[in-house]
């Protein structure tokens, strides 16, 4: 009742009050985001296989056809694309909404395990929890300042980056996947 009487006896702040109000209601309105179907996304699992020196067709028949026919049955899987290049051949796989990414993981390298033989030189799969096409975050690059400045042997980069680096990048909290590529010049990948 003492609000109704307030109103009735202060109109001008009753009023101002109202604009108020139906302002502030369309300001709200019109710069809330509204999503009436939120965006899901499906977890994804890369599968990188490096095979020096061989041919797209070699890499798909020796090494894709090979891991597809294993991890084709995986629990949840509900989408299986392959790329084959020179010396790489790719593996996505797209898993149902809720799957969590570490156990898929864990079932993808279990399943990889199972693939019988790799022809020889070919670099053990590397498995990621990312898309392949996600960019690098990071690139990072190491060579001598100058021809005699390193008085070592400048292969011995790629074996310091590879022992020492590597695996305090992989340590960071976010980082999916680091490569080292090269041997001259070791070259480090970040994902």
């Amino acid at each position: 009742m003492n609000l109704i009487q307030s109103c009735i006896r202060y109109p001008v702040s009753t009023a101002v009050g109202v604009m108020f109000l139906v302002l502030f209601g369309f300001v709200s309105l019109f710069n809330m985001p509204v999503q009436l179907t939120p965006e899901v996304s499906k977890p994804e699992i890369t599968v990188t296989t490096i095979w020096p020196g061989a041919s797209p067709q070699e890499v798909e028949r020796d090494i894709i056809d090979e891991q597809e026919e294993e991890l084709k049955s995986l629990e949840g899987l509900v989408r299986m694309r392959s790329e084959s290049q020179d010396s790489r051949g790719v593996i996505t796989l797209q898993f149902e909404v809720g799957t969590e990414k570490d156990a898929a993981r864990l079932k993808v390298s279990n399943r990889l395990d199972q693939v019988e033989a790799y022809p020889a030189n070919v670099e053990k799969p590397v498995i990621t929890g990312q898309s392949g096409v996600a960019g690098a975050i990071a690139w990072f690059q190491l060579d001598p300042l100058s021809e005699n400045s390193f008085d070592g042997d400048i292969s011995t980069l790629y074996d310091f980056v590879d022992d020492y680096v590597i695996p305090e990048l992989e340590r960071v909290e976010g980082v999916s996947s680091t490569n080292v590529y090269g041997g001259r010049e070791a070259e480090v990948h970040v994902i």
